[in-house]
């Protein structure tokens, strides 16, 4: 015999659901009685906000009281306090320090801004308005070198020249007939193939090595 599904309802008889204590309607007037406690409860204006805002950024009145900004920024509008241009645009309208120009010679924006703790937009305004040019920050280019083991020596033989012709191409160096780096060994690494010296001379060959070139030079 199949259970009858059971219905779960409000005190007022309306349907709700499993985990609900009351349907919408009931829960209204007692969720207004709860905002207007809380607004009670809300932390007033300080006796002296109007003396401490004075020319202040919310930040810092934050530290002060030890409060959060959307407390702070009630009280400034319950209190209607006159912070002053400076402190109500924050550092928007903060000037160019004393001796920025010299500074900016000496240093990029990102150590500028960590300098004087602002963000880098500020810093690009107090570049802009002042005329200092920053120092550039030096920029990182990869070697274009190959990976390959250490040679101690040049090798001037004919293989080795056409090895060293090859190595403009990718990695080439000695190895074993199983292709493990070996400076005497009689086998020739390039990337993954195994050559032998007959191989690396006829790969250097076609890829327009000339073993002569060096005569018509002279």
């Amino acid at each position: 015999m199949a259970r009858e599904k059971q219905h779960h309802r409000c005190a007022c008889g309306a349907p709700i659901s499993p985990k609900a204590a009351r349907c919408t309607e009931c829960a209204k007037p007692i969720r207004a009685a709860k905002i207007r406690d809380r607004a009670r409860r809300k932390r007033p204006v300080p006796a002296d906000f109007a003396i401490v805002a004075k020319g202040k950024g919310i930040d810092k009145i934050c530290r002060h009281y030890g409060t959060g900004p959307s407390v702070v920024k009630r009280w400034l509008q319950e209190s209607a306090v006159d912070r002053g241009p400076l402190a109500a645009h924050g550092w928007a309208c903060r000037p160019a320090p004393d001796g920025f120009a010299l500074s900016a010679a000496r240093m990029s924006l990102a150590q500028l801004a960590a300098r004087y703790e602002v963000s880098k937009t500020i810093i690009t305004r107090w570049v802009r308005e002042t005329g200092a040019k920053p120092r550039q920050q030096s920029q990182f280019f990869p070697s274009n070198s190959h990976n390959r083991p250490f040679q101690p020596h040049r090798d001037v033989s004919r293989e080795g020249q056409a090895a060293a012709y090859l190595q403009r191409f990718g990695p080439v160096f000695r190895s074993d007939a199983q292709g493990n780096p070996n400076p005497k060994g009689t086998h020739w690494r390039r990337s993954s193939f195994v050559l032998t010296t007959a191989e690396l001379i006829d790969r250097a060959v076609r890829n327009g090595w000339d073993e002569n070139a060096w005569r018509k030079i002279a």
